[in-house]
This record gives C-alpha cells, structure tokens and sequence, in this order.
C-alpha cells in the first residue's frame, strides 16, 4: 500500500472535500463505504481513501504497480485483436479506473464502445484522451469517425481539422487516407474541414 502523502492525522474528510468534488457530508459516508467494502478484502480502506482524496488514482490508492497495469493493458489490446470486444472493454474500462491519466487506456476504451456503437460515451472517451495528450493525432481520428456515424457533420469537421494538425510520423497512413475520405465526404455536405487531409 503506497504511503499517504506527508504524516497527516484524520480521516481525509475535512481536508480535502475539493478534490474529489463531494460535500462533506457524502464524503464522510462515501469514506464509510469504503471501508466497509474494502474490509472482507483485507485492504485498509482508511488508507485508500486518504489516497484518494489527496489525488491519488484508484490504482494508487490500491498499490497497483505499473507493471500490472502494463499487463492488463497488453492483454486488453490481445482480446481487442483477437475480436473478444467485451473482454477488451472490461478491461479498458478497469483500465481507466486504476489508471486514468493514460491517454491509451481511454482510446482503447472508446474504441470498444465505439465498436459496439455506444457512441456517446465513446465520444467521451475519446475527448479524455485528447485532453490527457493534446498533441496526439488518434483521438481525433477515432472522433472523426464517431462524428460521422451519428451524422454530428460540425463536429467531424472540426476533429478532422484537429487530427491533421496533429498528424506525424507515428499515424498509421491507413488513417491519414481514411481521414482524407472522410473529407470528402465532409466536403459534399458543406463542411469547413473539406480540403484538411487533401
């Protein structure tokens, strides 16, 4: 179990009701639960909830080492490819629990919802990876086709523009071509990004 940062005393709930969002009253009853449904694991919820309230991830606060988290990820990724959707979007989807500041976790996450068209939430997914690495080109792309499957045509334009702004030597050329399709088909519908991928 990771230490709890600095030697603080208290149970976290007056501290720091801020970072996690919650008044103090829920927090003091979501501190509770915690504990209580940590106990039969023989996890010291008093301790994970600390984390969690100094900022700590779930995975953090659990003592999940980096290198399970790599093992999850390299087995959700396995499923993905081997088409077992579900079994790679559970994990993805404990992924961004445990580890939510990987921009991969998140695609890897939308890109299973988005399979099974759960485009909202994919949509999501796929804006929280794009705000975790701005810079990166494959959130837009898989923003793009989201975009485009619910008929959102201002939207791809714009996530289009945002992923060829953003393309480099690591976008596959399968998406740059597919991207410059897309708009196309933009382009007949009036869309700003027509000529973004020419």
């Amino acid at each position: 179990m990771p230490s709890v940062s600095g030697s603080r005393e208290g149970d976290g709930t007056s501290r720091h009701p801020v970072s996690l969002g919650i008044d103090p009253d829920d927090l003091t009853a979501l501190r509770e639960l915690v504990i209580e449904t940590l106990a039969p694991l023989g996890l010291d919820g008093k301790a994970v909830f600390a984390a969690l309230a100094d900022g700590s991830s779930f995975g953090e606060a659990l003592g999940v080492s980096a290198g399970v988290i790599e093992l999850i990820y390299a087995r959700a990724h396995q499923w993905f490819v081997v088409g077992q959707i579900e079994r790679a979007e559970a994990l993805f989807q404990a992924l961004c629990v445990l580890a939510p500041a990987s921009a991969d976790h998140w695609v890897g996450y939308g890109v299973c919802l988005k399979a099974r068209s759960a485009f909202a939430d994919a949509a999501h997914a796929f804006d929280r990876a794009a705000e975790l690495r701005p810079h990166w080109a494959i959130p837009r792309f898989h923003a793009t086709e989201v975009a485009v499957r619910t008929g959102a045509w201002a939207v791809a334009a714009e996530t289009l523009t945002a992923f060829t702004e953003r393309v480099d030597a690591d976008v596959p050329p399968a998406m740059i071509h597919e991207m410059a399709r897309v708009g196309a088909a933009i382009g007949a519908r009036g869309g700003a990004a027509a000529e973004a991928v020419a």
